[in-house]
């Protein structure tokens, strides 16, 4: 089993966008070994990454093996799409990160998968500034690296890790050590990871995404509609919940990241969460290939939009339908209550507010 230790923001019946969602964390595809990185890659349609360095120049392997043991390079196994968690990994693609894994999940299902995952976002000092309280929140400040630093180096006796976020020059750098013999094994990593970002240089976007959305949450689906949806009153707008790590926070700025929810003191739970993102279609065939976790099952929905999939978590209360229409990409997620017809309700009056 891979283990997963992000944080999650839940307060009543917040649902948080970290590890609650489907595809955010848990166990590892029943397949042998990480996913082939051409798994992952992006057509000529799409965007690519703005840092002149790739995956295999950030760290050398024998650095990572050295602290991690037998990984190799591929794709996050457990990072498939479903529901708005998912989505903000695109949406960071779309902004030019780098995003590299390095893991070890052919181990045995009752083993925690070791693993490195990187992401690099370039010309990040504004988004920095907006989220430094955040980092501030959730680790220390880390001295001598970077032009400023916080890490979280932590875990329990059968288990550690250390999380880094480091700012280099413009560049914001993400790094996540998993299921480490000693915290002090993370640091040629990091050292590695912080001397390749400095060192590299960054290209000008030639890709650009289109598309327009409603200019606001309330503009787009009203709370009347998705109380229709869901059969339940009461459905009011509240702050999208913070999402782990911290750096997917701004991913989805250049489209809409909406969360509602009937009152906490409620007897019945209702969050729902809708999400679209201007131009991800490049993204959608290669993000659905993937294998997926048993846990995380979909199918493919008829009657919304012009492609769509729909699932419901095994482990968790949790379901989804994520929609492609035209280019924008919609993400629905809510509990189980609400259902993949109710969530099916939302979605077509999602594709609805961004059609022509």
């Amino acid at each position: 089993m891979r283990r997963m230790l992000g944080k999650l923001t839940m307060t009543g019946t917040t649902l948080g966008l970290g590890c609650l969602l489907l595809a955010g964390c848990g166990v590892a595809p029943s397949g042998g070994g990480p996913v082939s990185p051409d798994a992952d890659a992006t057509t000529v349609d799409g965007p690519a990454p703005l840092l002149t360095s790739g995956c295999d120049d950030l760290v050398k392997l024998s650095v990572v093996q050295d602290a991690l043991g037998e990984v190799a390079a591929g794709v996050d196994p457990v990072r498939v799409p479903g529901g708005s968690w998912p989505l903000a990994h695109i949406g960071l693609a779309e902004s030019g990160a780098l995003e590299c894994y390095w893991g070890d999940d052919a181990a045995p299902q009752e083993e925690y998968a070791r693993y490195l995952s990187v992401t690099v976002v370039p010309e990040a000092t504004q988004r920095w500034a907006g989220l430094q309280p955040e980092l501030a929140s959730w680790s220390k400040p880390l001295a001598g690296h970077g032009d400023a630093a916080f890490s979280d180096c932590a875990g329990s006796a059968d288990y550690l890790y250390c999380e880094y976020d480091v700012l280099v020059g413009s560049a914001w750098l993400h790094a996540e050590v998993m299921n480490l013999d000693s915290h002090d094994d993370a640091a040629p990593i990091i050292r590695s990871l912080i001397d390749a970002v400095t060192g590299a240089d960054t290209v000008t976007p030639t890709w650009e995404a289109t598309g327009t959305l409603p200019a606001t949450c309330a503009e787009w689906l009203t709370e009347a509609q998705l109380s229709a949806a869901v059969g339940m009153g009461g459905i009011a707008e509240r702050e999208f919940p913070l999402s782990m790590p911290i750096i997917l926070n701004d991913a989805l700025a250049d489209g809409l990241a909406c969360s509602w929810s009937n009152a906490y003191s409620s007897e019945q739970a209702m969050p729902i969460q809708a999400v679209a993102l201007p131009g991800a279609g490049w993204a959608w065939d290669a993000a659905w290939a993937k294998q997926r976790p048993e846990r995380s099952p979909a199918n493919p929905l008829e009657g919304v939009g012009d492609k769509a999939f729909a699932g419901c978590a095994t482990d968790q209360n949790v379901c989804f339908v994520d929609v492609l229409v035209g280019d924008t990409w919609i993400a629905v997620d809510g509990n189980k209550h609400a259902g993949i017809e109710g969530l099916r309700q939302v979605a077509a009056a999602a594709v609805a507010g961004v059609s022509p």
